[in-house]
Parts: structure tokens; sequence; C-alpha cells
């Protein structure tokens, strides 16, 4: 009985994964421009930017299904939330108008990640070939661009040549899989009435 009901409850038992990947990228020397729209005068001076970006992804590459949790990419001091619009998207190339995220395997494991985005006023590419930054703005007030010009419209230029690092992290979740579990309670139902049969014909002198 005992052997029976482990069986079923093992063919109804499915591992999903979730990965999280973090990727740490090296430094993006480039200028950062600003131009005060009062002066009419510009000022461009040295700036040094790097990615942290971390994915979030459910699912496994094996069983062709992936999805994309959540996506979070910093660089420097700027935090860029157009790669959220992929959020959801099927894999293992997450794609949509702002861009794609298209992830790297390598024996059935999620590696790492190249990712291409692009929204109103910037454009960030993680690839092999290096990291690169592109973000524009206007501003009105405060201390956007660091060099802190009331309407002023900024331009960050950063890039390198080399790829920084991804670290992944891969866990295994068992959940029920309700085909399986089916075919898992079936089996049991049927083994129980093999059993008890025999265990009522024993009973007889």
């Amino acid at each position: 009985m005992k052997a029976f009901a482990l069986l079923a409850l093992t063919i109804g038992t499915a591992h999903a994964q979730d990965s999280i990947l973090t990727y740490h990228g090296l430094d993006m020397p480039g200028t950062i421009t600003s131009f005060n729209q009062t002066t009419m005068m510009s000022t461009s001076q040295a700036f040094d930017a790097s990615f942290i970006i971390q994915l979030d992804i459910s699912g496994s590459v094996a069983a062709n299904h992936l999805k994309l949790v959540s996506v979070s990419a910093i660089a420097g001091r700027y935090l860029f939330n157009s790669p959220s619009s992929l959020v959801g998207l099927g894999g293992p190339d997450f794609c949509s108008m702002s861009g794609c995220i298209d992830l790297t395997t390598k024996g059935g494991q999620i590696t790492g990640a190249t990712i291409a985005v692009s929204g109103s006023g910037f454009a960030a590419d993680v690839a092999p070939a290096g990291d690169s930054l592109f973000y524009q703005y206007g501003i009105t007030g405060g201390d956007p661009c660091i060099l802190g010009f009331n309407g002023q419209l900024c331009t960050i230029s950063t890039a390198n040549t080399t790829a920084g690092t991804w670290t992944v992290t891969t866990s295994s979740v068992p959940e029920i899989d309700p085909s399986s579990a089916a075919s898992g309670l079936t089996l049991l139902v049927g083994a129980l009435a093999v059993l008890r049969p025999k265990r009522q014909s024993a009973k007889k002198p």
C-alpha cells in the first residue's frame, strides 16, 4: 500500500525551476554633456557607469517553458524601467517593442543573457563584445545630470569592449502537475481495488 501511494505521489510531482541571474558589468568610460537651455551653453565631463542587472526566470529550459518574472537594471545612479515591459513574455528569447533579452544556455542550463533594449531617449546593450549606454533627457529643475543646472538637456554616452560576469543561482521548486496527478490518482485507486479483494478472501476459513 505504501509503495503504491509513494509511486502515485512521485508520478504527480514535477519540478519547476527558479533562476536568478545577476550581472556585474565592468566600468564603461564616457562623457556626460549638459546643455543649459537658458544660457545656451554646454559643458561636458568624464563619466563612468557600470551595469548591475538582475533577472528572475521561472521554468525549465529542457521543457522549453520559461517566464521572465522580473527585471531590474541599474547603470551608475540611473534605474531603467524599459526592460520591465518584457516581463511575462515566453523565453528563452524575451522580445517586445523595447528590445530583447536573449538567454544563453549550455547543457540545458541558463548561463547568462545578452540584452539590447531602448526607449525614449535611451539605449542599453549587454553583450559578449562589451556593454554600452546612451541616455538623453530634458529637465527643468533638480540635479538630474550631476552638473546641477536648471533647464538643461543631458546626454550620457558610455561604452566598453569587455563583458562583465553573469552569476546564476537555480533552485528547484516541487509542484503538482495536474495531468500527472490525475494519472497517479488513477493508479492508486486501481491498486486499492486489486489489494482489497485479496484481504477479504484471506478472512474466509
